[in-house]
């Protein structure tokens, strides 16, 4: 029998990779992880493809960090950029309100993208929809819970973000607090 008695490992260059604390839990402080959200109501007022404009990214009143490398674009798209290739897990919950009119075919996307792939690509990975033939009338238009998560093979540089898509109403909001999350599992 052999033991390893290790308190800290650390990268030959000195940046400390993983602690074991006194109880036996491993912490990876660099390890890419993400909580990112919509600060305020996002109104959006046509149809079609928008972009969520992700804008809270270092706010710990907000429980949102960026860590290990991920960083925010904070234009257009507005998506997190991902520092290392690897396995991650990535999941998002968006509330919209006000969407939906008294007329037929209309319906709501709440999209994540990866590198701003367009729409039923593959890399357009996540959708959550609500569509109805008419959804004002059936009372489901006030408030509606978007959210999806998944694991993605995703390269350095790679930028996850959210889109809504609209048809049949241009006028609704997304409602702020509202987020995107994700780390690298290996």
């Amino acid at each position: 029998m052999s033991e390893l008695l290790v308190n800290t490992i650390k990268h030959t260059g000195g940046t400390t990779g993983m602690t074991i604390d006194s109880s036996g839990r491993v912490l990876k402080s660099v390890l890419p992880a993400w909580r990112v959200q919509r600060g305020a109501d996002q109104t959006i007022s046509s149809t079609g493809i928008q972009n969520i404009e992700l804008d809270t990214s270092n706010d710990a009143t907000k429980q949102c960090f960026l860590q290990g490398g991920v960083t925010l674009n904070a234009g257009s798209p507005y998506g997190v950029v991902v520092p290392v290739t690897g396995l991650y897990h990535v999941g998002f919950v968006f509330r919209s309100n006000g969407f939906g009119s008294p007329t037929t075919s209309q319906y709501l996307q709440t999209v994540l993208r990866i590198n701003n792939a367009v729409n039923h690509s593959q890399t357009s990975v996540m959708y959550a929809a609500d569509n109805d033939a008419n959804s004002a009338t059936q009372g489901i238009d006030l408030y509606k819970t978007h959210a999806g998560s998944s694991t993605y093979q995703l390269s350095a540089n790679d930028e996850l973000n959210m889109i809504t898509n609209g048809q049949g109403d241009s006028t609704y909001v997304i409602a702020g607090g509202g987020f995107m999350y994700g780390y690298l599992i290996g």
